[in-house]
């Protein structure tokens, strides 16, 4: 018995990656996996929308990876340096997306270390973000909720990997595409 295979213009279609600002983010690079098997990497669209592998099966358990590989610098200069330091400072906070970005160490904090890192970036001194550092861009689930804003940090350690059990009824969350480094929202998408 072949398992059953997804409509194409089913569940799974409306998968949208956007900013937090909703602006649709482009070449995002995802790769599908049901029961640890490989069926492909996609990639979104001008539209943001996650096109959906033609032979992805319809229950099981699907693992999405998602990666935006492009300069690091992309949207980062010493603006984002100033929005940080007045959220430090506590005299202009940022909304939890942007606190994400702005933790580049990973540390579920933002700190003059994380400026540190910036800064080093912009000046060319490094690639990246350092050692255990982000990612050029993270991706969360767009129904992830943030109980306390000013506190966004998860428990674990953040990962642009997404698991879900399909079954009958199941549909794909929408998902935001947060630039690293990038506190004022600046960065190209496409």
């Amino acid at each position: 018995l072949l398992p059953m295979q997804l409509d194409p213009l089913g569940g799974l279609r409306s998968a949208l990656v956007a900013t937090d600002d909703n602006e649709p983010v482009a070449n995002v690079a995802v790769s599908f996996y049901v029961d640890d098997q490989f069926i492909a990497t996609v990639f979104t669209g001008a539209d943001g929308r996650i096109p959906i592998p033609e032979n992805t099966p319809a229950i099981g358990n699907l693992r999405m990876e998602f990666a935006k590989e492009e300069s690091y610098n992309n949207g980062v200069t010493i603006t984002d340096l100033i929005k940080m330091q007045k959220h430090i400072l506590n005299t202009e906070l940022m909304t939890a997306y942007k606190l994400l970005a702005c933790d580049v160490n990973n540390s579920n904090t933002l700190t003059t270390l994380d400026m540190i890192r910036i800064r080093k970036l912009i000046l060319t001194v490094t690639p990246d973000f350092g050692d255990g550092g982000v990612p050029s861009w993270q991706f969360f689930s767009a129904d992830q909720a943030f109980p306390d804003p000013l506190n966004p940090w998860f428990p674990g350690p953040r990962s642009n990997v997404f698991n879900f059990t399909m079954e009958a009824g199941f549909r794909l969350p929408d998902f935001v595409a947060v630039k690293s480094g990038d506190a004022n929202g600046n960065a190209m998408v496409n």
